[in-house]
Order: structure tokens, then C-alpha cells, then sequence
């Protein structure tokens, strides 16, 4: 029995799986929204408030954890823990709260567990592009010939909420990433993370989320598009009444949904498959 934990820009996410060779079968599931980025584009620091929260998030999940028989476990931070000056401050609280170890891992090396773990839990064997759209930071990761071509960018949607983001602006972060994509043939796209599974779960109009029906879902830009002018046309109390938008994200929807848009929009791509299986999942397959 694995377990994998992913602290994000916004969110705390928990995985215990077993592993049958290349087969993830989840046991346990849990996320929880921490913010841990919130105002670290401003300050260039993670507040206490958030450590605080992103803390005793973990307490929990380490309590979890040994309910169940787990041989090991593997904390990874990402883009907020990257780019923060007190960092070190929340590695070591937690050491001394839960005696887990974290470990920043480099947005290429997210971008390849995150592929590693969509395309394997989609079983696409090749031809598949993921984009993994986080809070702080955006992946692009596919195969060309036997290299694994990795692309982060700064923007996510928890930064481009808080600096009001264009599509152009978007666009501008990520136009070499997607001109490398431009020259590709006979490609899908994949897209993973919260914006990506909870697009999947607002076009199902799912009230309870079900990773089943989410995962290898699709949806196209038109889809895409009448979802955005829709959420983007209501007030944040009234966002809270979509089935399927998770309340915590409803501030910061919009901007996820946007970068994918600005994605398919310039890629020209009329479809994206959602994948359920990620981070997390690349994670436990490496372990």
C-alpha cells in the first residue's frame, strides 16, 4: 500500500492506492483546499495563515494514513513552495508536527509524474499532450521520438485570479510551449488537475463527484466556452448553486477554465480528454 500527498498552490491532495505493476487501485481519496499561494505573488512569502491551515491539513492526512497499512509514503510541494522565501518554515513545522518529509520537487519533474500517471491511467501508449493546469503554475508535457518534452509556466489559477489575466496575457506566458505542440501530428489532448476534473464534473452536472464518470470524459471547446460565458456571468454566491463546481474554487474558476480555452483556441483543438489520474498517481507509479 502506497500513499502520495501533493501540496499545491490551492490544495492539499491525498491518495492511498495499491499498485499491481502499472494498475493504481485507489483506496482512499481526500482534497482540501488550503490556499496555500494565496497573496505570494504580492508578498513573495507563504502567510502564516496558510501554513497554518496547510498544517494541520496534514496532521490529518498523516492520522489517516495510519489507519491504513501504508509500506510508504511520499510528500511532494509544488509551484507555491517553489517560489516561496519561507518555504523551509512549513518543511519543518510539519516535520515536527507529523515527522513527514516534503519534497519540492522542479515543475519538470511534476510535469513528468503527472504525465507518467494520466497517460497510464488513460492507457494511451503514445500521441498523448497533457496539460496540467494548477494554481500557481501550468505543465505541458509530451512525448517526441524517446524524450519527454517538458514545458511550466507562470500561470495558474489561483495567479492569474489575483493579477486579473487576460487571455493575451495568457497566451503570451505560454506561446513556446504551444508552438513545440503546433508541430506535432496525430496528438490528443489531456488535460489533469482540479480546474480539468472540475470542468468535467460541472458539464455532467454532477452533484456528488464521481472520479469514474470524470475520468476519460470529453469535452469540447464549444462546451468549454458556453461553460465559461455561463459561470463567468454569475456572482461568486451564485457560482456556489452549480452542480458540480466545487465551492472553494468558484473565485477562481473562471482563470483555469480560461487557460485551458487559450489552449485549444490557439492548438485549434476541438476536444480535450479529462483524466482523473495525475500527480498523485505518477507518484505511486514511481514509488
Amino acid at each position: 500500500m502506497y500513499a502520495a500527498i501533493d501540496i499545491g498552490t490551492n490544495s492539499v491532495r491525498l491518495l492511498i492506492a495499491q499498485r499491481n505493476s502499472n494498475k493504481i487501485i485507489p483506496v482512499c481519496r481526500e482534497v482540501k483546499m488550503t490556499r496555500l499561494g494565496e497573496g505570494l505573488g504580492a508578498t513573495g512569502r507563504i502567510s502564516h495563515e496558510a501554513i497554518s491551515r496547510t498544517v494541520e491539513v496534514l496532521v490529518s492526512y498523516m492520522d489517516t494514513i495510519r489507519s491504513y497499512n501504508v509500506d510508504k509514503v511520499k510528500a511532494v510541494a509544488t509551484s507555491a513552495m517553489r517560489e516561496a522565501l519561507n518555504s523551509q518554515e512549513l518543511i519543518d513545522l510539519v516535520k515536527e508536527k507529523t515527522n513527514l518529509e516534503i519534497n519540492i520537487i522542479s515543475g519538470e519533474e511534476e510535469a513528468q509524474l503527472s504525465y507518467s500517471g494520466a497517460t497510464t491511467g488513460l492507457g494511451f501508449t503514445e500521441g498523448g499532450v497533457v496539460v496540467d493546469i494548477g494554481g500557481g503554475s501550468t505543465e505541458i508535457v509530451f512525448e517526441q521520438g524517446e524524450e519527454i518534452v517538458v514545458n511550466s509556466s507562470l500561470v495558474g489559477a489561483v495567479r492569474c485570479t489575483e493579477n486579473t489575466s487576460t487571455p493575451t496575457q495568457i497566451f503570451a506566458q505560454l506561446e513556446d510551449a504551444l508552438e513545440k505542440i503546433n508541430k506535432l501530428e496525430n496528438y490528443k489532448l489531456i488535460a489533469v488537475g482540479g480546474t480539468a476534473t472540475n470542468l468535467a464534473a460541472i458539464n455532467q452536472k454532477l452533484i456528488t463527484y464521481d472520479p469514474e464518470a470524470v475520468h476519460g470524459s470529453e469535452i469540447s471547446i464549444e462546451e468549454l466556452g458556453k461553460i465559461i460565458f455561463y459561470i463567468g456571468g454569475k456572482s461568486l454566491a451564485q457560482r456556489l448553486a452549480i452542480p458540480g463546481l466545487q465551492p472553494e474554487r468558484a473565485d477562481i474558476i473562471i482563470a483555469g477554465l480560461l487557460i485551458l480555452w487559450v489552449i485549444m483556441t490557439y492548438l485549434n483543438i476541438n476536444t480535450v480528454t479529462i483524466s482523473e489520474t495525475d500527480l498523485l498517481h505518477g507518484i505511486i507509479l514511481a514509488a
